[in-house]
C-alpha cells in the first residue's frame, strides 16, 4: 500500500513529467501499480473524484496543492 507522500510525489511527477503522463495516457493501471500506488489511490485518479483524492492525499497537504491536483487529474491529457 502507498503512503501518501508516494500518491504525491505520483501526482507532481504527472504535472511535471510529460513522459509520464503518455506513460500514464496509455496505460493508467499499469503505471500507477509500477509506481506502488494502493487501490484506493487509483480507484480515486480513474474515477477522477476529487473528493476522494483528496481524501488520500490526506489532511497535511496545503489547499494550493489540493487545488492544483484536482485540475491536473480532472483535465483530459
Amino acid at each position: 500500500m502507498a503512503d501518501r507522500k508516494t500518491f504525491q510525489d505520483f501526482l507532481v511527477k504527472l504535472s511535471r513529467d510529460p513522459s509520464a503522463r503518455n506513460s500514464y495516457q496509455d496505460d493508467p493501471v499499469g503505471v500507477m501499480r509500477s509506481e506502488g500506488l494502493s487501490d484506493s489511490q487509483m480507484i480515486a485518479l480513474l474515477a477522477q473524484d476529487s473528493d476522494k483524492i483528496q481524501t488520500e492525499l490526506g489532511p497535511d497537504v496545503n489547499a494550493a496543492f489540493r487545488v492544483i491536483v484536482t485540475i491536473i487529474v480532472t483535465v483530459q491529457f
